[in-house]
């Protein structure tokens, strides 16, 4: 075969292209992101529910963080956020991009809230709260999940609040 090129290239082109070859076969294939342990997945969450606090507080909202201060049994709702006699009720989702989030997963978020609603009417109605899904990558959502959020019975809207890594 090296004969047929060189009769149709230059002898420096074909006696490049072998080197070339085993030089990308001799490369070092780019590393894989390693996956994070579960204590690690859970790190990453609280700090990006910081991130998602410190947005909101940023932007003039009174604030009870309560994935911090209750932890599991916060009833799926990360932070209450408060400002001009709206509430806010937020979950936060710091996801890999690659890692989908279905439309079960935000319909579980809007019966946790209208359970929370019904939990607090002395403050709180399907009138003055809002339900939030905030997450760190808008292509984690599939398909589903963004016809859920378009379909006008739906109380639940989501953000986007992209995560800050250090």
């Amino acid at each position: 075969m090296l004969t047929k090129l060189k009769k149709l290239f230059s002898k420096e082109i074909v006696e490049e292209i072998p080197q070339k070859i085993e030089t990308a076969t001799n490369e070092e294939k780019p590393q894989e992101k390693k996956k994070l342990s579960y204590r690690e997945k859970i790190a990453k969450g609280k700090k990006y529910e910081l991130q998602v606090v410190e947005y909101f507080e940023m932007n003039g909202y009174s604030i009870e963080h309560r994935g911090a201060t209750k932890k599991k049994k916060d009833k799926g709702i990360d932070i209450l956020a408060k400002r001009e006699n709206i509430y806010y009720l937020i979950q936060c989702k710091n996801y890999a991009p690659t890692t989908k989030i279905k439309h079960n997963l935000i319909k579980e978020f809007n019966s946790n809230c209208l359970d929370f609603i019904n939990a607090n009417e002395n403050k709180l109605n399907r009138e003055n709260t809002k339900f939030v899904f905030a997450i760190a990558h808008r292509e984690s959502l599939e398909k589903c999940a963004v016809h859920y959020l378009k379909d006008t019975n739906n109380k639940c809207e989501f953000m986007e609040i992209k995560y800050k890594e250090d």
